[in-house]
């Protein structure tokens, strides 16, 4: 007989089986996947609703007939007014303006998510997405529509995209814009105005682009996933064969939304997992943010929010940068965060370097690491980031390319040319050190006149054109960069429209040892008449003069011969334009008196009378007599008037040559002497009196006409 199990026993063995069950499931729950907890939310509508944003206070989600809905906290919803009845399927958030776009070329615009402006676009188009970065509101839609915006979403303007096809999805990350669209379309732009056409790897539709951790995902037609870190070079993945209409990041998680309720999760953008919502209605739009919640809408009014993503810590290790070898290369890792608010340590290593490099980081534990390329090539640094709970981030890296700069060269400078010629300028002599070709160039004009209108012709091109349209020294400067973006430093080539001056430093001259040299450039000129002429003159010295020239910015500077010697004057003249002529170049030759006294031999100065004349004749005669200190009176009529003009400097010429030999004669013959000296009496009064000379030569030259009269009529 078999033995009974008393009540007391069962009922405590089923307590237990219950208890340990409990705690079983609990513990199961407590720790499921949020991405499978989603919760559905009563949005007050029917209408199908598209895309949904975030803008770190409020959600906003877009849809049918105009419809607007918002929330702060993604479980209460409520209505806005929009304005229009033209059904909305893009919204984005952007310095402190939302943005919501759709049918027939409508865009609204909220500062509040509550009242709505609508905005004049210019285009009947249907606009699908918006996005906002660097400051620009960018909207795609169909007919390879761009808008752009830069004042708040208030006005726009359309730029081109290059092709014809429909755009349905844009974004903007790692300092650019990605579109994407209709056949595998994928367009991208630094500025969100010059756009340039990638190469994605499929033909099926691009609905939508996220960008999160340094990666951009777009999903699309059939499943399709494409992933690229830089936006130029993508790489075909795959989650399933349900279209995608969006997808989102956040909290180091993408998420993607589609047609039959599905719902794929990926951390890396490779590796996908089907996730749950318990619906089968088409979702149109997905956001992060709310608690750290995913809120994704959909047809029929659906609203759905999946449980909190306690997130791992993010590493963000920057920008990829390209750098001159040698040169101190700063890595910031300030972008990396915790999604829970958790403090980070870093952690920088390098990953790769070129073979010979002996590169090394600095400051590894902190949130800015440094190191300096020491060879050309490429180097990866690796950021992996750990929050207080000791999670870590996938690793995040960056790529520094590091090379020679290239060097421009903008050709040879261009004189002497017409207004309104075409000039061609020559760049094709720039090259790169490091064979990192092709090159790009970029030329500028960096001076032109005022009121010129002239512009460059080709400016990107190896050889551009200006047509200048003023006399002027223009500049043109050009800068190259290489095939790894390395800039060069500008080349500047200037190009001369118009004549330059023409220098005249005068006639040879042949002095005697301390006369005063007076140079004359009177004889510069312009030939385009662009006066006045600004002069610059320079002296070359025989050895051991110390002549210096005084009034050397002048047409006529002068300086004293101090010793024997070839003497050589240099004039340059630049006119009121800035040009500048050749030098011209003037000889004087001084020599030391041939016979009597000289300053070099202790003897008296010339010009004092003294000393037998040193070679003057008239000194010589007038030596020791009362006429001695008048010497003075002839010098300085010589440099005032007789220097001063052409004629009076032959005169002075050819007294110097003919004077020496002059004065020997006359050494030994006083009576020579005693006629010089009557004969300078009326020189001399003239060079003091000019007015009393002509007077003195005009009734001598009456008294003679009246003795002549005389002796005719005697006769």
């Amino acid at each position: 007989m078999r033995k009974r199990v008393p009540a007391r026993f069962s009922i405590l063995f089923l307590q237990t089986f219950c208890f340990l069950f409990c705690l079983i499931l609990g513990a199961q729950m407590a720790t499921g996947e949020p991405l499978d907890e989603w919760q559905s939310r009563n949005s007050g509508t029917t209408s199908d609703l598209y895309n949904v944003v975030w803008n770190g206070q409020k959600l906003v989600t877009v849809g049918l007939g105009g419809s607007i809905l918002t929330s702060w906290d993604g479980i209460s919803w409520n209505g806005a007014t929009s304005g229009t009845t033209n059904w909305l399927y893009g919204v984005a958030y952007g310095n402190g303006t939302f943005v919501a776009s759709g049918q027939n070329g409508t865009i609204v615009t909220s500062s509040d998510g509550n009242s709505w402006t609508q905005r004049s676009t210019g285009t009947s188009n249907l606009l699908y997405c918006a996005a906002f970065g660097s400051n620009r509101f960018v909207v795609v839609g169909t007919g390879g529509t761009i808008l752009t915006s830069t004042d708040g979403g208030n006005t726009w303007t359309r730029v081109t995209s290059g092709v014809s096809s429909g755009l349905f999805g844009v974004t903007y990350g790692n300092g650019r814009f990605v579109v994407v669209g209709e056949s595998g379309v994928v367009l991208t732009s630094n500025d969100g105005v010059v756009w340039t056409q990638q190469v994605s790897n499929t033909g099926s539709w691009l609905d939508q682009v996220a960008f999160g951790n340094g990666l951009f995902v777009a999903a699309g037609q059939s499943g399709t996933i494409i992933t690229s870190r830089d936006a130029t070079n993508w790489t075909q993945r795959s989650a399933g064969t349900t279209d995608f209409y969006c997808i989102a990041y956040g909290n180091g998680i993408f998420v993607a939304v589609g047609a039959k309720g599905t719902i794929f999760s990926s951390l890396d953008g490779v590796s996908w997992t089907r996730r749950s919502p318990g619906v089968s209605v088409s979702l149109r739009g997905v956001t992060f943010g709310v608690y750290n919640t995913f809120v994704v809408t959909g047809f029929n009014g659906t609203i759905l929010e999946s449980g909190s993503v306690a997130g791992t810590p993010i590493a963000n290790a920057g920008q990829h940068q390209t750098v001159q070898t040698g040169t101190v290369v700063t890595l910031d890792g300030s972008g990396s965060s915790d999604p829970d608010g958790d403090p980070i340590t870093y952690s920088w290593t390098i990953e790769s370097r070129p073979s010979n490099s002996t590169a090394t980081l600095t400051n590894i534990t902190s949130v800015k690491s440094s190191f300096v390329p020491d060879v050309r090539g490429s180097y990866t640094v690796k950021l992996v980031v750990t929050d207080s709970t000791g999670l870590q981030s996938r690793p995040s890296t960056v790529t520094v390319t590091a090379g020679a700069l290239p060097l421009a060269n903008a050709g040879s400078d261009k004189s002497g040319v017409k207004v309104g010629t075409q000039v061609v300028l020559d760049g094709s002599g720039s090259s790169d050190p490091d064979g990192n070709v092709p090159l790009e160039y970029s030329w500028t004009i960096t001076a032109k006149p005022a009121g010129s209108a002239a512009t460059l012709k080709d400016a990107t091109s190896a050889q551009c054109i200006i047509t200048p349209d003023q006399r002027w020294i223009y500049t043109v400067s050009l800068v190259v960069t290489n095939s790894i973006g390395l800039q060069s430093q500008p080349s500047t080539v200037s190009v001369s429209v118009g004549s330059p001056p023409v220098a005249n430093a005068g006639a040879d001259q042949s002095v005697l040892v301390g006369e005063t040299v007076v140079l004359d450039g009177s004889g510069c000129f312009s030939p385009d008449a662009a006066t006045p002429l600004a002069y610059e003159w320079t002296l070359q010295r025989p050895e051991g003069s110390s002549a210096s020239m005084v009034n050397l910015t002048t047409a006529r500077p002068n300086f004293i011969a101090d010793i024997a010697g070839s003497y050589t004057a240099t004039v340059v003249v630049t006119d009121k334009d800035g040009f500048r002529s050749q030098h011209d170049d003037v000889v004087i030759t001084a020599t030391q008196p041939t016979t009597g006294g000289s300053t070099e031999s202790g003897g008296t100065d010339p010009s004092s009378g003294g000393g037998g004349g040193g070679g003057c004749f008239i000194a010589t005669a007038v030596y020791g007599s009362s006429l001695a200190p008048e010497v003075a009176v002839l010098k300085r009529f010589r440099d005032s008037y007789l220097l001063t003009n052409l004629p009076g400097r032959y005169i002075v010429h050819c007294y110097y040559r003919l004077s020496p030999p002059v004065a020997a004669f006359i050494e030994g013959r006083d009576g020579l002497k005693l006629v010089i000296r009557g004969l300078l009496r009326p020189v001399i009064l003239g060079a003091k009196h000019p007015f009393l000379f002509v007077v003195y030569v005009l009734g001598f030259l009456g008294l003679a006409g009246i003795g002549r009269f005389i002796k005719n009529g005697l006769t």
